[in-house]
Order: structure tokens, then sequence, then C-alpha cells
């Protein structure tokens, strides 16, 4: 009977056994690990300051850049002071001409531009012109005569009505005569009139397609300056230097109030010099 019960008692024993063993390592695994810790925040680029803004000119420079084109810086007084530019291109005259170099090369004074720039100053006031005006330009410089009024034939006409405003309403009568007068009743004969830029440069000069306005030459006509800077004038006259004269002819119907450039002119270049005295002066 003892050994009939052993067996029986061991049998719970042994499922009891099994429920409190530990679990095996597959149930083990299935545990979730904690979560890693978040990542550090990003460091983000500090930001760039604001392009700082372009400085426009004042409307007074612009007008003037937009007529005698750049300015190089000067001092004077202790603060820049520019110096009056001739475009390098310059407006389409009526007609040029490009001089011979010797006549614009003083006898005794050395070759230098500034030495040109006062030959060709002499000529022109021997001429019977006021003192043209200076700029400089690239390669160079450029003497601007006054405006005066022409002739029908090309003369000039006698001070004091020879430099005139071409803003003014002007008479067709180019001499008081009984003669003239019909002559200016019974003829419609529009104002002449114009302006002689020198170009004394060893850049090729090439114009463009604009038109000089009367209200351009006005203002180039008066501008400028009275002579070279020193650093300019003393530079050498050179080989590759040329003296190239531009004239600007303006036609004025009787009683209009604009003058058109004339395109092409009554006169070439050449006689136009001839007519003013000028060649006459610049001849040794």
């Amino acid at each position: 009977m003892r050994n009939l019960l052993l067996p029986v008692l061991l049998i719970p024993l042994a499922l009891l056994g099994t429920a409190c063993a530990p679990r095996s390592s597959d149930q083990s695994a299935s545990v979730m690990p904690p979560p890693p810790p978040p990542p550090p925040p990003a460091v983000l680029p500090a930001p760039r300051p604001p392009p700082r803004p372009t400085m426009m000119p004042p409307p007074e420079e612009a007008l003037v850049g937009a007529i005698v084109g750049g300015t190089a810086g000067g001092a004077a007084g202790g603060s820049a002071r520019p110096f009056p530019q001739f475009p390098c291109r310059p407006p389409n005259p009526s007609d040029l001409v490009t001089l011979d170099r010797q006549v614009a090369v003083p006898a005794t004074a050395p070759a230098t531009l500034g030495a040109v720039e006062s030959r060709l100053k002499n000529a022109f006031v021997a001429a019977g012109f006021r003192q043209p005006r200076v700029y400089q330009t690239c390669g160079g410089f450029v003497l601007v005569t006054s405006i005066e009024r022409a002739r029908a034939d090309g003369r000039p006409f006698a001070e004091p009505g020879r430099f005139v405003d071409l803003d003014r309403s002007m008479s067709a009568i180019e001499d008081f005569s009984l003669a003239g007068v019909l002559r200016a009743l019974l003829t419609v004969q529009p104002g002449r009139f114009r302006m002689i830029a020198v170009m004394v440069s060893d850049v090729a000069i090439e114009p463009t397609g604009d038109t000089m306005s009367s209200a351009a030459a006005k203002a180039i006509a008066t501008g400028g300056a009275d002579r070279l800077p020193r650093q300019l004038a003393g530079a050498p006259f050179s080989d590759k230097h040329a003296v190239t004269a531009l004239v600007y002819e303006f036609e004025k119907a009787p009683g209009s109030a604009e003058a058109r450039l004339a395109v092409p002119p009554r006169f070439s270049a050449n006689e136009h010099l001839r007519l003013t005295g000028v060649l006459d002066a610049l001849r040794p």
C-alpha cells in the first residue's frame, strides 16, 4: 500500500515544480527595452546681417552726369571736387574733321597736352571766340566754344549779336540795311548756330547715334573749366594723339523756341573752321 501512495504524491509535486520554475529565455526576450534619450536640439547658424542699401546720387548729380559724362576726383579746399568730363563717345555731330597734328604743336614749348591746350585756345581767341571751356575725356581733353550765331553764308555775326542764347527768339534779319530787311520779309530764313568741340585724344572717337539737343549744347558750352588739371596738362602730346574738330550746327525756324541739330550740315566741318577764322589762326 505504501508503494502505491508514493507515485501518487510525486505527480502533484512535479506539477508544482513546473509552475514555479523561471520562464524560458524566449519569454524574457519579449520584454521591450526603455526608449533611447532624445537627440540634442540642432544649433542653427547665426543670421547674416542684411545687405547695405545702394547709395543713389542726388538728382542734380545724375542730371549733370547724363549731360557731360562721369567725373574724375580732384582736391580743392580739402574736399573732393570733380573735374568736368566730356563723354568719351560724344553725341553725333553735324560733321567732324581730323586736323593735321602739326597745327596744334607749339613751336617753342615742350609737346605736352597743356601746351597744345594753350595753342588751341589762343587760335580760338584770335578768331574772335570767347575763351573755350575745357573738359577732360578718355585719353586727353576737349575744348568747347560758346554757341555762336552764323549768317546764311557761314560767316559769324559781329559782336554783340555773335554769341547768343539758343532759347531766345531770333529775328531772321541778318543786317539792318534796306536790302537786309526786305530779304528777311520776302524769304523764310531760319536762324543758324554752331558749337565747335576740339578733341585731343589718343583714343579713337566713336560718336554715338544720339542727337545733341539744344539743352545739352547749352550745358556743355556754359560748363567746363578754364584750364586743365596740372597732372593732365603735363602729360606728353604723343604720336598717338589726334586733333579732331566736331561741329554741332543748329537751325531754328523764325519764331520757334527750339533749335534742331542740322544733319547733314550746310557746311563741312573744315569750312566752318575756315569761315570762323580758326584755321588761319592755327597756321604758323
